[in-house]
């Protein structure tokens, strides 16, 4: 029945705003075109799913400069931590912080909170699932919406960037690491990244299964993946424990590979302060990712994700164990450390190798 007042009439400039946003979407899709290439700064979008068919839904800016044809953009992808949402971790990132002492709750800051309006390169929130902590279906999630905006822009693949906070902070680690040929550099904000530090497991007992099982899990263990990785470790000192991130900032330094480590005095909410001003963008612009390093590590447990540029475990010498393989190439040979592998392929591509050159391993 009718409703008078101002809630009506703001409900017939949203079903106002409904009907024009069909009637452009018919028009470009009746004309072949796709009615979201020409988005510009915020939109909330969303994939269908190739796991289940469901639409998953993912934050989305485009920065307001961009134009299909000149250059290719950069593109970060953030994530939000397990008690907060998309949208609200996705505003943080570009230092919009919600008005929590104004009583916004983290649900209003991520479904009404000002949009971003500027910034260098394209962002993504995913969604992730929900909270599932960037594993399994949340992982797939992560490079589905990827490829849902690289189909329609122009996206740099050397320069696709990853963060997070908390659960995302730990999912910042755990994707790049797992797949370590896709990023250009991680900051992985008050993560976890090794299950040993967990004081509710007795480690002691495990057995050698349940003990890999933790290493499977935890990231500290797929460090050597970070080879071509730079990456930011932030932890506030009144986080506690810090060995959750400190773990992977030691085994970063034994490997000697590009880290920057920072504590400071703050609980465990520190992206406000790390995001503030744009400061992410400016830190991440600094690095691509190399397209034929001649030097690469990869060390996996699964088959989902057995490749890293020349680099192919074909088979992993036992189920319940890690295989690791350390190669480089200099003048069409390969010197590799392999360990528990039992087959591994090396395709080194132009220019690494001239086409039709012989190889020697």
């Amino acid at each position: 029945r009718p409703v008078r007042g101002s809630w009506s009439a703001s409900y017939s400039r949203w079903r106002a705003w409904l009907d024009r946003e069909a009637r452009d979407i018919a028009r470009d899709l009746g004309r072949g075109e796709d009615p979201f290439g020409t988005i510009r700064g915020y939109e909330r979008m969303a994939f269908y799913s190739r796991l289940d068919g469901t639409p998953q839904a993912y934050e989305l800016f485009v920065p307001p400069a961009y134009r299909p044809g000149r250059r290719e953009w950069p593109l970060l992808v953030t994530l939000h931590g397990y008690k907060g949402n998309a949208g609200d971790y996705f505003r943080n990132t570009f230092g919009l912080a919600r008005a929590a002492g104004a009583g916004e709750s983290l649900v209003a800051h991520g479904r009404h909170g000002v949009p971003p309006t500027s910034g260098p390169m394209f962002v993504i929130g995913p969604t992730g699932r929900g909270q599932s902590f960037y594993r399994h279906a949340g992982e797939v999630d992560i490079f589905e919406a990827m490829d849902d905006v690289r189909r329609r822009f122009a996206i740099d693949a050397s320069r696709l960037y990853i963060t997070g906070g908390s659960m995302g902070g730990t999912g910042a680690a755990y994707v790049p690491y797992r797949n370590p040929d896709v990023f250009a550099a991680s900051a992985a904000l008050a993560g976890y990244h090794d299950q040993r530090v967990r004081s509710d497991t007795n480690h002691a007992e495990l057995s050698e299964t349940e003990s890999f099982l933790v290493a499977h899990r935890s990231d500290v263990d797929w460090a050597e993946n970070g080879l071509h990785l730079p990456m930011m470790l932030v932890r506030g000192t009144r986080d506690r424990p810090l060995a959750w991130t400190r773990v992977l900032v030691d085994r970063l330094g034994e490997l000697r590979y590009r880290h920057e480590h920072r504590e400071p005095e703050l609980g465990h909410n520190v992206w406000s302060d790390t995001y503030a001003n744009g400061a992410i963008f400016r830190w991440m612009m600094r690095y691509r990712r190399p397209e034929h390093p001649t030097h690469v590590r990869l060390r996996t447990a699964r088959e989902r994700t057995r490749a890293a540029w020349w680099v192919t475990v074909e088979q992993r010498a036992a189920p319940d164990a890690f295989a690791d393989v350390d190669a480089r190439i200099a003048d069409g040979v390969v010197t590799a450390t392999i360990e528990g592998a039992a087959a591994v392929t090396f395709a080194p591509p132009a220019p690494l190798l001239a086409e039709g050159a012989p190889l020697t391993v």
